[in-house]
């Protein structure tokens, strides 16, 4: 508590990386509405994958209104080029952030293109995704809604407004 921070450390690739991680999970959780609203709420919490005690892999979203985010941990040494995951929605599931990339000192293990969720009964979730799956390695994953979805959901939602403004009207 005497000395100050050994800032020079930063200067090393290592330990600038794992600076880099840091600043990136916190710009995640402060963009993220699904990190951060109502964090303590388990109504936002749901395991996708919690009893894959043979693997060592873990996998849980959080949602938050129409915002769903999918975390998923290796938690052993084993590399997985292909790895069927269960997701509870259709759509497309972007990578927004893979601890192996090689600016965190990892070894770009990483999914890139948006993967596209697909049905197939898969660890209790009615829809798969099938991912690459770093060692060690910690994913989210956040849920992009097609466009013909939330068109529905826009229509659907203006025609109860009409319904309801009608049904006022009448009163």
């Amino acid at each position: 508590e005497t000395k100050s921070l050994p800032w020079n450390l930063k200067s090393f690739p290592m330990h600038d990386s794992v600076s880099r991680l840091i600043r990136d999970l916190n710009l995640i959780y402060i963009n993220e509405k699904a990190m951060h609203f109502e964090e303590h709420n388990p109504a936002h919490f749901q395991w996708l994958m919690a009893d894959n005690e043979n693997q060592s892999i873990y996998a849980f979203k959080r949602q938050v209104d129409d915002e769903t985010l999918v975390f998923v941990f290796n938690m052993t040494p084993h590399y997985y080029e292909t790895y069927d995951l269960g997701v509870s929605e259709l759509g497309e599931y972007v990578e927004i952030f893979n601890s192996d990339k090689d600016v965190y000192g990892g070894y770009n293990q990483y999914n890139g293109l948006p993967l596209q969720a697909c049905e197939g009964y898969c660890f209790n979730q009615q829809y798969k995704i099938t991912i690459k799956l770093a060692s060690f390695g910690a994913m989210i994953f956040k849920h992009v809604k097609k466009k013909e979805e939330t068109n529905v959901e826009k229509s659907s939602t203006v025609n109860e407004e009409k319904v309801v403004k009608k049904q006022k009207a009448n009163k």
